[in-house]
């Protein structure tokens, strides 16, 4: 066995995510908890790390959502079950460097709770704004990876009356999640990622302002696949502010796949 006073300093540096991405080229996580099972992929398209996220929910609905280079993409119910993708190239984001910046393994109150050959068991309690968080880990021995997790929360909440009055009565809720690791995994994201093997088209973003100065114009161009929707982080967040006319009077409609296409925003200043 290893030495057993293995912290969760070394544990981090075992399980950072992009290192261990160039030693072992694809990690695929499965999550089950009472929304569903979620099966997510990091892993390597030449050198952008990326992220793949598939969600099967209760209801037999499927939600898919992922990184790749700038871009976060997502495809659900709510996306007419498209490719919606988006970027914030004014920002200068680029989401898959955040990809791994979390540790895994909190160093105040991790603790090994049991040994063998097989495997090392550490749990830890944290207490956070939402209740009390109860994790357990088990980590291979020979490599020091993590192969699950287990994570529960206990949170309450004070009733309250019609009248809006507290009634003495706190309620107790409990959510879990059950997360397996596997390393190596053979990774099929062609689905999602096979457009950029095609010619890829221009999506122009043009950004309007009360002030007609042309100086004050802000405009920019991003190629994706056919099939891709893109639009600018600011209409996704705020879907009324875009357009496909200069003058900001048609609301923006999906153009549809292969053509080209310009969207206009609408912002203050």
């Amino acid at each position: 066995l290893p030495d057993t006073d293995i912290g969760a300093d070394e544990l981090n540096r075992a399980n950072n995510l992009k290192a261990l991405l160039g030693r072992r080229n694809s990690i695929r996580t499965t999550g089950e908890s009472p929304d569903g099972i979620t099966t997510t992929q990091y892993y390597l398209r030449g050198e952008s790390p990326c992220m793949l996220a598939v969600t099967k929910h209760g209801d037999g609905s499927k939600a898919v959502s992922g990184i790749f280079r700038d871009f976060v993409y997502k495809k659900d119910a709510s996306t007419s079950n498209r490719i919606l993708a988006y970027s914030d190239p004014r920002g200068g984001t680029d989401y898959s460097a955040d990809l791994g910046s979390k540790e895994m393994f909190p160093e105040d109150s991790l603790c090994i709770e049991s040994k063998s050959g097989e495997e090392l068991i550490y749990t830890s309690f944290e207490l956070g704004e939402k209740g009390l968080g109860c994790f357990r880990y088990t980590i291979d021995p020979s490599t020091l990876l993590c192969m699950k997790t287990d994570r529960c929360l206990i949170f309450g909440y004070q009733d309250y009356s019609e009248s809006g009055e507290a009634t003495g009565v706190y309620n107790l809720t409990f959510d879990f999640e059950r997360t397996s690791y596997e390393y190596g995994a053979r990774i099929d994201d062609a689905a999602y990622m096979g457009g950029w093997n095609q010619t890829l088209r221009t999506v122009t973003v043009i950004y309007k302002t009360a002030d007609a100065d042309p100086a004050n114009k802000y405009e920019y161009r991003i190629a994706v696949p056919y099939n891709w929707e893109y639009l600018p982080i600011e209409a996704v967040e705020n879907p009324g502010d875009v357009y496909l006319d200069a003058a900001c009077q048609r609301e923006y409609r999906y153009p549809g796949d292969y053509s080209d296409y310009t969207v206009y925003v609408a912002i203050d200043g």
